[in-house]
């Protein structure tokens, strides 16, 4: 079957040698025939940074037909703005905690509580991600004006101590290898500094970001003051303008606290 007839109108987003990589590292080997490949858009979803999809990808193994089912993450066309911002940094520090920090995980005998990321077929920097697809496992996205509960909150902070501990334990023990202090922010200096929340940089990044807090604080909230109680709406706005000021000291390296390794 030849690369092109394979792919149905949405699909064209994925080449055919990308979809033979992504299978190939999804099954491990080379004995298989592309069949057929179809993308279908995730309507409801978490995230601005990105267009997802639902992938479908038949092939042929031996005499037998097998359908793989993942999850796509591709650079956002919903305008250049968002694009532009993916580019600056998200998109490779993606790519970087797949392709590299993942296994420079496992390289310190850590393959065995590394289950707390889904796994990654094929990344491509400013370009497209495929994951394994969570849903299948009965993984559910939350919806946002969701209150977490206890329960919710400990399942999601377990994960997430699962990585910070990783962070430590990997630096540990690259230390004692290396004979001297290794951070991984020292190793992998330019994938782990701050893109986003940012004030240092003055790019485009850091004015998208103005843009949209100013827009909160100079006029959302004063559209909607019903629903301010002990405050006026010029203090609530205030406070507001503060809290967010306050994000971008938060983000930054601790120079007091050991770091390790955030998602964000």
């Amino acid at each position: 079957m030849s690369g092109t007839s394979i792919f149905d109108d949405q699909s064209s987003r994925l080449s055919y040698d990308d979809t033979w990589k992504l299978v190939h590292n999804y099954l491990g080997h080379t004995s298989f025939v592309l069949e057929k490949v179809s993308l279908e858009p995730i309507e409801l979803r978490g995230g601005n940074l990105g267009d997802y999809y639902k992938v479908s990808v038949v092939v042929k193994l031996h005499l037998q037909k097998q359908e793989i089912h993942l999850f796509a993450k591709f650079l956002p066309s919903l305008n250049e703005a968002t694009m532009s911002m993916v580019k600056k940094g998200p998109s490779q520090k993606e790519d970087f905690f797949y392709n590299i920090l993942i296994e420079e995980f496992r390289s310190v005998g850590l393959g065995a509580y590394l289950d707390f990321y889904p796994k990654c077929y094929l990344s491509k920097v400013n370009d497209v991600l495929i994951l394994e697809d969570l849903t299948l496992a009965d993984y559910q996205l939350t919806p946002s004006q969701t209150f977490y509960t206890y329960e919710m909150l400990k399942v999601s902070v377990r994960q997430l101590a699962k990585l910070h501990a990783s962070t430590l334990v990997y630096e540990e023990r690259k230390s004692a290898e290396a004979g001297w202090i290794v951070r991984l922010d020292q190793r992998f200096a330019v994938y782990l500094r701050e893109f986003l929340f940012q004030t240092e940089e003055d790019n485009e990044v850091k004015q998208l970001c103005r843009v949209g807090i100013n827009s909160v604080v100079d006029y959302l909230i004063y559209r909607f003051p019903e629903i301010i109680r002990g405050m006026t709406v010029e203090e609530f706005a205030r406070k507001a303008k503060e809290a967010y000021e306050y994000l971008w000291l938060k983000v930054k390296k601790s120079e007091k606290y050991r770091n390790a390794f955030c998602h964000g």
